[in-house]
């Protein structure tokens, strides 16, 4: 039960549709702290659009996921998101950025199974490239991607 020292006793006060969001925040923060509930702050991106991870536990019977890359908006200007989703844990996963002529462009370590990345595009030409999800040294899922400037 949540309440405040104004409230009279076996009164509940609702902290998450408080008016100035700052106790909500508040609640949220101890919560996620004490490993009640698992919180990702939103992205927030250059058109004013608002994007968050969705976490979702799996239950049982469910089945096993595998592993999956998108990337959007295709095509590109300024920045490109990666959400990838990783089936297992694996030592040396990373996402690589690949022009045409198979030159390294970017490369990011992965440290979790499941995050979405966003990639600012800045110093990289306009054209065809390829984002590539690899475990070790061997590419597991590729995705085509176009830049336009």
């Amino acid at each position: 039960m949540w309440w405040n020292n104004k409230s009279p006793p076996g009164v509940e006060v609702d902290f998450m549709n408080n008016s100035d969001g700052v106790v909500s925040g508040y609640a949220r923060n101890i919560l996620a702290a004490k490993g009640e509930i698992v919180y990702k702050e939103p992205y927030i991106f250059p058109q004013g659009e608002l994007k968050s991870s969705k976490i979702r536990n799996r239950g049982i019977g469910e089945k096993y996921e595998s592993n999956k890359l998108k990337v959007y908006p295709n095509p590109a200007r300024d920045y490109i998101i990666i959400e990838y989703t990783l089936n297992r844990e694996h030592e040396n996963t990373s996402i690589v950025l690949y022009d045409v002529n198979g030159k390294t462009i970017r490369s990011h370590s992965l440290n979790a199974t499941r995050d979405i990345l966003v990639i600012p595009l800045t110093g990289i030409p306009s054209g065809n490239y390829l984002c590539s999800l690899r475990m070790g040294n061997k590419p597991v899922q590729n995705v085509k991607f176009i830049i336009i400037k």
